[in-house]
Parts: structure tokens; sequence; C-alpha cells
């Protein structure tokens, strides 16, 4: 269960700077995918999670939480990101180390190893959230062809409490108007004050 979140934020505004600009919009799209032949997560819990941080937050006029796709196929990430302009894109859902799991046009599992190329035609993309397990390759792969973007993937097997514990935190920082490192940390350390791991074992910042 460890998360690694690479590249640094100097390069790009945070998400302070886009929340308290005038007429700015934080746009965060939710992906999932939970295909029949793959275990049970609860990724509708840590939607509405999401959902409840940005609710209380004092931005949140300024963070937009478009439609989100429940059952994700590639065409439905490419759609979504021709047409509603994400700043974040946040997948949950099972990966393992050829890439993140999705559904097919038949509903069954498909494994998406090459996400860079559909990430590369966004506008305004600043920050993915591969909150799967085994999705540090394709982290360490979309940072390397999109240097100047904010990526967070797992090492690791990740349970899925500590999944939807790092999107409380994460979400909770950012509606305070935190950068996205900061918003990193606060998920960092909430997930190590519920989890039975110990410390920095489960959460990394690279």
């Amino acid at each position: 269960k460890v998360a690694v979140a690479v590249g640094k934020t100097a390069t790009l505004p945070s998400s302070g700077e886009i929340l308290t600009a005038a007429n700015s919009k934080l746009n965060i799209l939710f992906l999932s995918a939970n295909p029949d032949e793959t275990a049970r997560l609860h990724t509708n819990e840590e939607f509405d999670e999401i959902v409840a941080q940005k609710d209380r937050s004092r931005h949140r006029e300024n963070m937009v939480l478009l439609t989100p796709v429940l059952s994700a196929s590639a065409p439905d990430i490419l759609y979504k990101i021709l047409n509603d302009d994400p700043t974040i894109l946040h997948f949950s859902g099972h990966g393992d180390e050829n890439g993140i799991v999705l559904t097919d046009k038949n509903g069954n599992a498909q494994t998406l190893s090459k996400l860079t190329g559909l990430l590369a035609q966004a506008s305004n993309l600043r920050c993915v959230i591969l909150n799967a397990c085994y999705s540090k390759v394709q982290a360490e792969e979309i940072k390397k062809t999109l240097p100047d973007m904010h990526v967070i993937g797992m090492k690791y097997a990740v349970a899925d409490d500590d999944a939807r514990s790092f999107s409380t935190g994460f979400y909770m920082a950012l509606g305070a108007g935190k950068t996205y490192e900061q918003a990193f940390k606060a998920a960092k350390a909430l997930v190590n004050a519920t989890t039975n791991e110990q410390g920095e074992e489960v959460l990394i910042w690279l």
C-alpha cells in the first residue's frame, strides 16, 4: 500500500491559485471501473466522499465535479477529456503492473496500458490520480511523456479503505486552498493515521 506522486509543483499553478483566481474553476473528473469478474470495490463511496469534501469546502463554488463515469472505458476517457476539460482526472479501480483495469464495450475487464496518449489530448489537465494497485509504472510513464503533469500512483496493492482515506484527505486539502503537493501530504497524513502500516512505508512523495 504505497502511493507515489511523481513530479514537483513549481512549474504549474497551485490548486490554491486556481481556486482563488477570479472566475477560475477546478474541474474534477472522477472515473472508475469494477468489471464483474474483478473483486468488489467501494468506488461509489469514494466518489461520495469527494462530493462531501467539495460541499464543505470554502472554495466549493470554484470546485466543479464533472459528471462521473462509474464504468469507464477507454473511449469514455477520451470523450470526457475532449468535452469536459478536466483539471484533475481521478481514476479509482483495479490495476496491475500492465495498467489500469477498465470496462470494454461488453462490460468485461480490459487493461489499459497506454493511457498517456489519451491524457495528451487534454487542454487544461494538471493532475492525474491513479488510485489503483500497482499503478506506479503507468504514473512514471505519464510523467516521462508529460513532464509538467502532477501524477499520483500506487506502488503496490492498496486497501480499499486506504484508497478512500487518501481521496478524503486530498480533496479536503484542495478545498482548503492547498497546493497539489500539500494536498498529497495531507492525504498521506490521513492514511498514515488510519492504516495499520507504519508511516513513511505507506505513502511516498518522489
